[in-house]
């Protein structure tokens, strides 16, 4: 379900022109948090 739900928020961000999150990732981002215990996405990917 997770997997589906993040491939429809793609979709939505595809036609806002927003960046598509990798779904790949989506456990790891809101199920068990990331590795250095953060929350922004922003901080993980290094932006």
């Amino acid at each position: 379900m997770s997997g589906w739900l993040c491939m429809q928020h793609n979709l939505v961000n595809e036609k806002l022109k927003k960046p598509l999150f990798d779904c790949s990732r989506v456990l790891e981002r809101w199920r068990y948090g990331w590795a250095d215990g953060s929350c922004d996405l922003s901080v993980e990917e290094g932006k």
